[in-house]
């Protein structure tokens, strides 16, 4: 195992790992060692917390050798071989953190911890070969050091939507990025669609070895055999382009429907962000007696701010989607993670 540029035996790293837990080191350091201390161990499965995404949170089991299959798919697939190096610059208390670390560790990668930042990329010198990040730590980089993108090679970036704009800012960067699609119930990705270089696309592409489909809701299920359950159900309303290849609508459960006509807010939101770059907002409906849903823009802040944003708003959006009103909003309700509940914040809003 190599872990900032020393080789440990597993011995030597247990070692190492009950010392950085016993010491003064910072608290996702230690998170970090207590997880590689579980992944070592000798139980053959272990325990993660799922998103909810395709239900409530709920504690599930896995077999680690699903996990070493999801990381050799990986490592085949973006072309990573051993000896190459891996920044760890996500929570180990979320699946995309774990996967980053059992990659490393199962395919002998050397791991290189930073603190999990807004710019984790601010203190690194050598290259990269490989990492993932969020959308935020992606755009903080790029209004900060966007020449440190340079010095990584293929960057995963997951856990919440790509916007057109941020795509748009990275088309100058060397770096191979691509956008994931997955959940902690198919150990994160499953599917992945390219946002930069020659071979930028808007679709999804599923990893080898995943097979695709649809509910009669339009839902996408998926299904492999190194997924902790081999069948996942979603609430992802997605269209097909090829048997292996999707473009993502949105949630089935925030879907407006007004006067037949199926609005998905997250196509609406991709559309607004240039706009509304820096004013926190989301999608959302309120009754309406002739058509039953109307689209509404809720905005995040204080007296007026964002109703003169109205023009520009309109003129980005086909008819259909254009907000019949502008609802602000105090504040919006947040998760842990720091995203926009939209089913909070949206009660808040419907009841004012």
């Amino acid at each position: 195992y190599t872990i900032n540029d020393i080789v440990y035996s597993k011995d030597g790293l247990v070692f190492h790992a009950k010392s950085i837990i016993a010491s003064e080191s910072p608290a996702w350091e230690k998170d970090v060692f207590r997880f590689i201390l579980d992944w070592i161990s000798e139980d053959e499965t272990i325990s993660l917390n799922t998103s909810g995404t395709t239900g409530k949170r709920k504690q599930i089991k896995v077999q680690k050798e699903k996990c070493i299959r999801s990381a050799e798919i990986t490592a085949n697939r973006f072309g990573l071989h051993p000896g190459m190096s891996c920044l760890l610059c996500l929570s180990v208390d979320y699946i995309a953190g774990k996967m980053m670390v059992i990659r490393t560790l199962e395919n002998h990668w050397n791991l290189l911890l930073t603190e999990p930042s807004s710019n984790p990329m601010s203190d690194i010198q050598d290259t990269i070969d490989f990492a993932a990040m969020v959308p935020y730590q992606l755009q903080t980089i790029l209004e900060s050091t966007p020449e440190k993108l340079n010095q990584i090679n293929t960057l995963l970036v997951g856990g919440a939507p790509v916007s057109n704009q941020l795509v748009e800012k990275l088309q100058e960067t060397s770096c191979r990025i691509y956008e994931t699609f997955g959940m902690t119930e198919t150990l994160t990705h499953f599917a992945v669609r390219a946002v930069n270089s020659p071979f930028r696309s808007d679709w999804f592409q599923s990893l080898p070895e995943v097979s695709l489909g649809v509910d009669q809701r339009n839902c996408l299920i998926a299904s492999a055999d190194w997924f902790p359950k081999f069948l996942v159900r979603t609430n992802d309303v997605v269209e097909f382009k090829a048997p292996d290849r999707f473009q993502w609508l949105g949630r089935y459960d925030n879907v407006i429907n007004t006067g037949g006509v199926k609005i998905y807010p997250e196509q609406v939101e991709r559309k607004l962000v240039s706009i509304l770059d820096d004013i926190p907002f989301i999608i959302g409906s309120l009754p309406d007696k002739k058509f039953g849903q109307k689209v509404v823009l809720f905005i995040e802040g204080k007296g007026d701010e964002g109703l003169r944003y109205k023009e520009e708003v309109i003129s980005v959006l086909e008819k259909i989607e254009q907000p019949k009103e502008i609802v602000i909003i105090e504040k919006f309700f947040r998760t842990s993670s720091g995203k926009i509940n939209r089913k909070k914040s949206l009660t808040i809003g419907t009841n004012q």
